[in-house]
């Protein structure tokens, strides 16, 4: 990522602000009661989410502003995303929040957005922020495999158990054909 050092200082003023808008946006896809919940704890033990969204939004944040390249973001993204992938969310919903980034700088560089240099670093950083998304992307469908993998072993554990179990009843306790139990 190649933008201008003025777009970069600019980012690192607006740091928190960024982070806190960014992790609200995050926070504000939740239902109100975990919402409440995600947004006014930041214990690692007490709310693990939480705390996680925190850390992770704030070490993108970060990365974006010091110019990190794609790959540092994907430890970050990876558990992001593996909380998002368990919850209630459409594809669409649980990666929404990576686009969402654009509007947040935006928002918090508001002042700066008639300089052309400064334009000129967030037209990379929109490029930037769209292969971000695309990582979350490759991110949140391993998850998803890796879930439903999950779920095919469990139907196949499960499916194992019953034929053992109905095998034992048709040959007896300990494989005597003698004495069948009819099914």
């Amino acid at each position: 990522m190649g933008e201008s050092q003025g777009l970069s200082a600019l980012l690192q003023k607006k740091r928190a602000d960024i982070i806190t808008r960014w992790a609200g946006i995050l926070v504000d896809s939740y239902p109100s009661g975990a919402h409440e919940f995600l947004s006014n704890k930041k214990n690692r033990f007490a709310n693990p989410v939480g705390y996680t969204i925190a850390k992770e939004i704030a070490a993108m944040v970060d990365g974006l502003i010091n110019r990190q390249d794609i790959d540092s973001f994907s430890s970050s993204l990876d558990k992001i995303m593996r909380i998002r992938t368990v919850q209630d969310f459409k594809p669409s919903e649980a990666l929404a929040f990576v686009y969402q980034l654009k509007g947040v700088i935006r928002e918090c560089l508001d002042e700066s957005l008639s300089d052309a240099e400064v334009r000129a670093g967030l037209e990379e950083l929109d490029a930037f922020t769209d292969a971000l998304g695309l990582l979350a992307f490759d991110i949140y469908v391993g998850c998803k495999e890796q879930l439903y993998q999950l779920r095919v072993d469990e139907v196949k554990r499960n499916t194992y158990m019953l034929v053992k179990r109905a095998k034992m009843l048709v040959e007896g306790p300990e494989g005597d054909q003698g004495s069948r139990n009819l099914v």
